[in-house]
């Protein structure tokens, strides 16, 4: 491993241990010695809505994302996911905008109203020649009169240092995770 490499691979696995001890996320261990690992990095983030299952679906594929929030440094900021037919289904184009661009994804699963999956088929993001692929799952699991939320995003930055992207997506990633999760609760909670 060259200099340059061995101390951002260094670098990166003194971040993951700081992240880890903060925050209480994780990156994938698996990453943490090679800048150019075959292997792809997830973002997970979980949050529980009082609400059923059932209310919370739709929000997946026709929602607006109208409660304020931070987003510095050029992070997108979500404005709304939809889905352009009107219908959802294995093979359907579901579309998510931001005030950066849109997000072209094509739906892998669904099975409503507990798993849904998609993956980044197009994008106008100024990222977009960073990513060589993109995936996010949404699990809905109900307990009582709380629904228990997972999205994960799993990722591949291509390129030049793509560890490095990595790490500032997974940054900017949880940060519209965490919004994204919060405008569904408003909108889920107060009905």
């Amino acid at each position: 491993m060259a200099p340059l490499e061995s101390y951002l691979s260094r670098a990166a696995c003194l971040l993951k241990i700081i992240c880890e001890q903060v925050t209480s996320f994780s990156l994938d261990s698996r990453r943490c010695c090679a800048l150019c690992s075959t292997e792809k990095m997830q973002i997970r983030t979980s949050t529980n809505i009082k609400a059923s299952k059932g209310d919370i679906w739709p929000l997946l594929t026709q929602s607006r994302m109208d409660v304020p929030g931070c987003f510095c440094f050029g992070l997108p900021q979500p404005k709304s996911c939809e889905l352009p037919s009107g219908t959802g289904e294995v093979g359907h184009e579901r579309r998510c905008i931001s005030d950066r661009g849109t997000v072209i994804q094509r739906i892998i699963e669904w099975s409503p109203p507990a798993k849904l999956t998609f993956e980044m088929v197009s994008t106008d993001h100024t990222w977009s020649s960073w990513v060589e692929s993109l995936t996010e799952e949404f699990t809905l699991v109900e307990t009582g009169e709380i629904t228990h939320v997972t999205r994960r995003t799993t990722i591949k930055a291509m390129g030049f240092m793509s560890l490095i992207k990595e790490i500032g997506f997974y940054a900017g990633l949880k940060r519209v995770h965490l919004y994204v999760f919060k405008n569904w609760k408003v909108t889920a909670e107060t009905g």
